[in-house]
């Protein structure tokens, strides 16, 4: 008798670190705090994680853990730009109206851009999460293949989301990647 194909929970120390900054990523969205003091209290005292099984995932990759929550932090206007870009118009974004390039206090500045606050506000903490920190790493890894670094953020979203939520965060995430790829504006 033969098994059914298990759904991949991966098991590596890069998938536990992604999973770990997610973690750390959604804290800070949800309780504010200073990212560094975030990211020391994880590597400090979260290290031992479990998948949805009870299965001990190896332990996280701390270097990579530092990288992404140093770009979320360096990087977070930015990351909420291009979020917000690319998801507009769907669903999971409260749509009460488009950029109208005035300056209002809602309104987050960086460099002349402006993206109006609450519309990534709008997008679920947890699934926010997980795309801030998938886009962070697909702008500061060219040098690994995106699709193991899409792959190991969509596994995080099966774990706590259904097919149309992890189907948003492969386009959202897949799109940032061709853009890249093909050295057009992100």
């Amino acid at each position: 008798m033969t098994q059914a194909p298990q759904k991949n929970t991966g098991g590596t120390k890069e998938l536990a670190a992604r999973l770990m900054a997610v973690q750390a990523c959604y804290q800070m969205l949800q309780n504010g705090g200073s990212p560094r003091e975030i990211t020391r209290e994880f590597l400090e005292h979260r290290t031992e994680m479990e998948d949805l099984d009870g299965t001990p995932l190896p332990q996280a990759d701390g270097a990579l853990f530092k990288r992404i929550m140093i770009g979320v932090e360096e990087r977070r206007i930015e990351l909420d730009e291009m979020l917000y870009a690319h998801i507009k118009g769907r669903e999971y974004v409260k749509a009460e109206g488009e950029l109208s390039g005035a300056e209002t206090p809602d309104m987050i500045q960086d460099g002349g851009h402006f993206v109006p606050a609450e519309k990534t506000r709008d997008i679920e903490p947890l699934l926010r999460s997980v795309m801030m920190c998938g886009i962070c790493e697909i702008l500061m890894h060219g040098n690994i293949d995106h699709p193991l670094i899409i792959n190991d953020y969509l596994d995080i979203t099966h774990a706590f989301y259904e097919k149309q939520q992890v189907s948003l965060v492969n386009g959202v995430l897949d799109s940032i990647a061709t853009l890249l790829r093909t050295g057009e504006k992100v």
